[in-house]
């Protein structure tokens, strides 16, 4: 998962506890950049996408989008 390392790359080089959060799901995003990496199954094979948000919704991101948005199937 090359995009999650980058992430955690990245918040190596800022404040403490400013950059990185987990959804339930254990999936990363980043504060600063606005994106949860999420997962989701396709057939046998999980897929990694972006999930980009505007900075209003990163203060409760699980909530704000529907169920289906981090569905894994």
């Amino acid at each position: 998962m090359e995009k999650a390392q980058w992430l955690f790359d990245r918040a190596e080089s800022r404040d403490p506890f400013t950059e990185l959060f987990y959804l339930p799901g254990a999936e990363p995003g980043s504060l600063t950049l606005g994106v949860v990496l999420c997962v989701q199954r396709a057939g046998d094979h999980l897929l990694t996408r972006p999930v980009f948000l505007a900075a209003d919704v990163m203060d409760d991101v699980y909530h704000r989008l529907p169920r289906e948005a981090w569905a894994i199937f």
